[in-house]
C-alpha cells in the first residue's frame, strides 16, 4: 500500500473534513504552544499506532517532515490510510 506526500495548500483542505483526522506527531509541549485547527496530538515515541482505526484517512505532521513520512511509510504497509505533510510545521502554520 501507498502514502501520499501533500502540502500545506493541501493540508488546509482536510481541516475539520469528515472521515480525516489530522495527527500532530510533536511533543505534548509542542502541541500545546500551537497546531493546526482540529489536530490531534499522538507524540511519535510515546503512541502505539497500531490502534488506529482502518476506515479514516490519518494526515501526519511533525516538526520537520521526516517522522510524518517514517509513519506514513509503517501505517501504509499496514493497512492504515495515510498522508504525510511534506513540510516543516513551521512553514505549516505559517501557511494555515
Amino acid at each position: 500500500m501507498k502514502f501520499d506526500l501533500i502540502g500545506t495548500d493541501e493540508l488546509r483542505r482536510y481541516v475539520n473534513l469528515r472521515g480525516y483526522t489530522i495527527v500532530d506527531l510533536r511533543s505534548p509541549q509542542e502541541y500545546m504552544l500551537s497546531h493546526i485547527p482540529g489536530a490531534v496530538n499522538m507524540p511519535y515515541n510515546e503512541t502505539d499506532f497500531r490502534r488506529l482505526r482502518r476506515n479514516i484517512t490519518y494526515i501526519f505532521y511533525c516538526e520537520r517532515g521526516v517522522k510524518s513520512i517514517k509513519i506514513c511509510r509503517y501505517l501504509s504497509e499496514r493497512g492504515i490510510k495515510c498522508m504525510a505533510v511534506a513540510s516543516s510545521y513551521d512553514a505549516i502554520v505559517n501557511r494555515i
